[in-house]
């Protein structure tokens, strides 16, 4: 049996009409190729998987409809849980271009061999991404642009950089 990566795709944040559906808070903001028939909750250490019967963005909010869920009240329980889909059911975004979940967790090494850390998170500044970059004592925020970031490899959780002089040390927090 083959190991199934899962992907953190948001929370359900409540109910929505009578007849099941559930409002969901996605972590990144749209959900590009995204094709799945089976979409995991999870609470604490439960997780179940369901079918998906529909999955609709409307005003900014993505809603979903998943078989075995068909009442408000069974729509309520669900409330709080997370929302897992298959690492597949994603397509490729295109060339230079990344899911936040291929990137959370990459290594952070200097083009010289340098250890940073870990990818913790990813931040909007206008324009641009920084990546949080965590070794477990400090944070750093590392531009997450084609001139620092020159080696990317998500299957690898690898990302190479060539900071300029004084970055790393500016932006310790």
């Amino acid at each position: 049996m083959r190991k199934v990566e899962l992907v953190n795709l948001g929370r359900v944040v409540r109910s929505h009409g009578k007849e099941g559906f559930l409002k969901v808070s996605l972590y990144e903001r749209q959900l590009p190729d995204f094709a799945c028939s089976r979409i995991y909750l999870q609470k604490g250490g439960d997780r179940r998987a369901y079918r998906l019967e529909s999955l609709e963005f409307k005003h900014n909010h993505c809603f979903l409809k998943l078989e075995g869920i068909d009442t408000q009240a069974q729509a309520d329980r669900v409330v709080n849980c997370e929302v897992l889909a298959e690492a597949s059911c994603f397509g490729r975004p295109g060339e230079g271009c990344y899911y936040q979940f291929e990137i959370s967790g990459c290594r952070v090494v200097t083009v010289d061999g340098r250890e940073l850390g870990e990818v913790s998170g990813i931040v909007e500044a206008g324009s641009n991404e920084l990546l949080t970059v965590t070794d477990g004592k400090k944070e750093i925020f590392v531009p997450f642009v084609e001139a620092v970031c020159v080696r990317i490899e998500p299957r690898e959780k690898l990302i190479v950089i060539d900071p300029p002089e004084g970055l790393l040390e500016l932006n310790e927090v």
